[in-house]
């Protein structure tokens, strides 16, 4: 799983005309410019501007910075040139110079939207001011509301300030005139001594994982649950170098292209496709991650016989900054066997509101799960210390190491396993 994509304006300004030349200032300047720079250093600016864009556009970055720079020093109020540098200096990671060159073309050019946008989008990046960021985005939203990546960056503003249900009930307002009515999850048992076949699930879609991230979760399984009958399914658009494997079975992905990325599990699991191609030995599901890396015993979350599980985000601070929310890298649920609405509804609002347009609105799967599935049972308050977040819990409290307990390390962003392998515990746990 990934982290939600923070929207940084990429284009390069420079006075052209076209549809974005609403959000332009005059001629690429402020009103502090007049009066205070020589019309021929503010025509040296924009010559310097464009060039700079030019070279952006061809990926020489580097020199890109530095035209921009020059531009600035010719006119230290052109607003385009003070647009593009932050914004390619937040896409390098260099937050705090980003923002005070957005911050100042903000000051000189407050009804330029993209700068705006782009200065929420860069303090949220750094996890800075985030009432800021919510001002920020509410005055672009007033002026464009169809600005969606400024809406889905004020959720994700909204949802790390611990107002998740204003973010919920501001996307639902987005999305549809009035909140559809949700079934509530059915009250369940959440253990039983009863040991049914468990399907065990991942899902593979395009290049970011190989087929090896595949065959080390299958192998990590059956080291680590034992206890229980299991079946192991990937589902996959490219079954290279799976198809061979004793134990694990390969289904294709839906031939759909609206399904992308982490859409993919929505469809997967909850449409009714999983049902069509498991066991009929199988009664429950353990959803996982490739992300993932198994290093103690499952038969505790084996058991877990509740409606719907799934990780919260609360004890994954390092990694997730935000209160009371769901992390989908791992999720247990009873397959849909009969019409259980409580899940079904995940996939059919998807359908019945429109998959693109949600997406517009809601940047990550885990969110429309909080919008949909409410009240699930989270997982790490159900068995505590074993689930655990790498960068929060080794990283960060563990100082490299693995804490005691923990049976399962979830990787949602970077780094992923592959990148730390010469940490001893994953030579042992993922590369074996």
């Amino acid at each position: 799983m990934e982290g939600p994509p923070v929207s940084h304006c990429e284009t390069s300004w420079w006075g052209g005309t076209g549809t974005a030349a609403k959000h332009q200032p005059p001629m690429g300047h402020s009103r502090f410019s007049w009066g205070l720079v020589e019309p021929a250093a503010r025509d040296k600016a924009l010559g310097l501007n464009k060039l700079a864009g030019v070279m952006q556009r061809n990926k020489q970055v580097g020199k890109a910075a530095k035209l921009y720079e020059a531009a600035l020093q010719h006119d230290p109020c052109c607003v385009f040139a003070l647009h593009n540098l932050g914004s390619l200096l937040a896409g390098l990671g260099l937050l705090r110079r980003a923002q005070q060159l957005l911050q100042r073309g903000c000051v000189v050019a407050p009804d330029f939207l993209p700068m705006a946008q782009a200065l929420a989008a860069t303090k949220l990046r750094a996890g800075s001011d985030l009432e800021d960021v919510v001002a920020l985005c509410q005055h672009v939203l007033q002026a464009d509301p169809d600005a969606y990546d400024t809406f889905a960056n004020l959720t994700t503003a909204l949802r790390r300030l611990g107002r998740s249900d204003e973010a919920i009930r501001r996307a639902w307002a987005q999305l549809c005139d009035e909140r559809p009515a949700l079934w509530p999850l059915p009250r369940t048992e959440t253990h039983a001594q009863h040991n049914p076949t468990l399907a065990v699930v991942c899902v593979k879609w395009g290049t970011k994982y190989d087929s090896a991230y595949v065959t080390r979760l299958h192998r990590a399984v059956q080291r680590h649950l034992r206890k229980i009958a299991l079946e192991f399914y990937c589902f996959t658009e490219d079954p290279d170098g799976l198809d061979s494997q004793p134990g694990i079975t390969v289904c294709p992905l839906p031939e759909d292209d609206r399904w992308q990325g982490w859409w993919n599990k929505a469809l997967v699991l909850f449409s009714g496709y999983l049902e069509r191609h498991v066991s009929v030995a199988c009664t429950r599901v353990l959803y996982i991650d490739l992300d993932t890396v198994i290093v103690g015993a499952l038969d505790d979350l084996a058991l877990y016989r509740g409606s719907f599980g799934i990780l919260g985000t609360s004890s994954f601070q390092s990694t997730e900054d935000r209160m009371g929310g769901y992390n989908s890298s791992l999720m247990l649920f009873p397959l849909l066997r009969q019409e259980q609405a409580h899940l079904r509804q995940v996939h059919r609002l998807l359908e019945d509101i429109g998959l693109d347009r949600v997406k517009r609105v809601v940047p990550r799967l885990d969110f429309w799960l909080e919008m949909t599935v409410p009240g699930a049972d989270v997982l790490q308050e159900l068995f505590p210390g074993q689930l655990i977040d790498y960068k929060t819990h080794v990283r960060d409290e563990g100082n490299g190491k693995l804490p005691e307990g923990a049976r399962v390390v979830n990787f949602p962003l970077r780094p992923k396993p592959h990148q730390c392998t010469s940490q001893d515990w994953i030579q042992q746990h993922w590369l074996n």
